[in-house]
């Protein structure tokens, strides 16, 4: 729910094998108000996955789009107005490995933070609020398939992020 107190729902519509990044804003009765979405093709997918909002309304939609082409699949962050215009994008991503933003949360100092899958690793990536990259972190554990939980930031800024993850031979202290 956004500051004014209607429903986002953000996911993917798909036709065939190609996905579309879609973005719905809807009045609390579920009534659709706008949309928006980024057309995929046979050898581009996008899927969005997370939703966080600024106190101005703007949202911030995290997902990830991929170019069957070049085989890679990065995270995609796209700030969109209360009325669903695209006021900025950013990408980001490993060569040659999927990564797929599946959380993002807002700091109190505006940064958002978004976490996702990259290759069987865990990506966190820290965005300015007009979505400059500022930094990135990989956490690799020895597992794989992480990523997949939450990210939060309190209100003193710490960042959480949540996920799971399993081994071929986990061992335990």
């Amino acid at each position: 729910m956004d500051p004014a107190g209607d429903v986002w729902v953000v996911g993917l519509s798909t036709s065939g094998f190609v996905s579309n990044w879609l973005v719905k804003k809807l009045t609390p009765n579920l009534v659709q108000i706008a949309s928006a979405s980024i057309a995929g093709t046979s050898s581009v997918q996008a899927v969005a996955s997370a939703v966080v909002f600024d106190g101005a309304g703007n949202a911030y939609v995290a997902g990830y789009a991929s170019a069957a082409v070049t085989n890679t699949q990065d995270f995609l962050v796209v700030k969109y107005s209360p009325s669903l215009v695209v006021l900025a994008s950013a990408t980001v991503g490993f060569p040659a490995v999927v990564d797929q933003a599946m959380s993002i949360a807002l700091a109190p100092s505006g940064d958002l933070y978004v976490s996702g899958d990259s290759g069987g690793d865990s990506l966190t990536a820290r965005f300015s609020s007009s979505l400059v990259l500022i930094s990135t972190v990989v956490f690799d554990g020895g597992f794989t398939d992480r990523g997949r939980g939450g990210t939060s930031v309190d209100a003193a800024g710490n960042v959480y992020v949540a996920g799971s993850g399993t081994s071929a031979a986990p061992t335990w202290g």
